[in-house]
C-alpha cells in the first residue's frame, strides 16, 4: 500500500509495507540455536555411544543446519507437551526427509542411531511441543 503526501517541499511518497509480521496471529518462535552451557540429552535408557558434539532446544517447527557428522552418529532427543498429548517427528534431509524419529504423546525421550549417511544436512523438527535433541559422534 502505498500513500502520498502533500508537503511544502513537494509530493513525498511514503510506503507502508504489509504482512512484514507485525500484527500477525502467528507467535513468534524463537530460532532454534546451538545451546552450549546445556547438559546434553541423556534418554531414560541411556545416553548413545560417542561423544556429544551439539544440543539444541526449541519450542514448535524449525530446522537445524547441523555440523558435518561421520559415521556412525546419534540423536538424542526428548520432547514434553505439557501433559497434553502432541506429536513429534524429527526429518532428516539426507534420508529423503523421512522421519527416523516419529512419536506421539505427552512427551519422550529416546535414541536414533544412523550408520549410513555422513555429511552436513538439514534436521527438521515438526512439533508443537517443547523439545531439545544432541547430535552424538562416535
Amino acid at each position: 500500500m502505498q500513500v502520498l503526501a502533500k508537503t511544502a517541499l513537494g509530493t513525498v511518497l511514503v510506503a507502508l509495507v504489509a504482512g512484514c509480521g507485525y500484527g500477525s496471529d502467528e507467535p513468534d518462535r524463537p530460532a532454534p540455536h546451538k545451546v552450549a552451557d546445556r547438559a546434553p540429552v541423556t534418554p531414560v535408557d541411556g545416553p548413545p555411544p560417542g561423544r556429544p558434539i551439539a544440543t539444541y532446544e526449541g519450542q514448535g517447527n524449525d530446522s537445524i543446519e547441523t555440523p558435518v557428522l561421520e559415521n556412525p552418529w546419534h540423536i538424542a532427543w526428548e520432547f514434553d507437551c505439557g501433559g497434553s498429548s502432541g506429536k513429534f517427528t524429527v526429518t532428516d534431509s539426507l534420508m529423503g526427509n523421512l522421519a527416523p524419529i516419529a512419536r506421539t504423546g505427552p512427551g519422550q525421550s529416546g535414541t536414533f542411531d544412523q550408520f549410513a549417511s555422513a555429511g552436513s544436512r538439514t534436521l527438521t523438527v515438526i512439533t508443537t511441543c517443547n523439545w531439545s535433541m544432541s547430535l552424538y559422534q562416535e
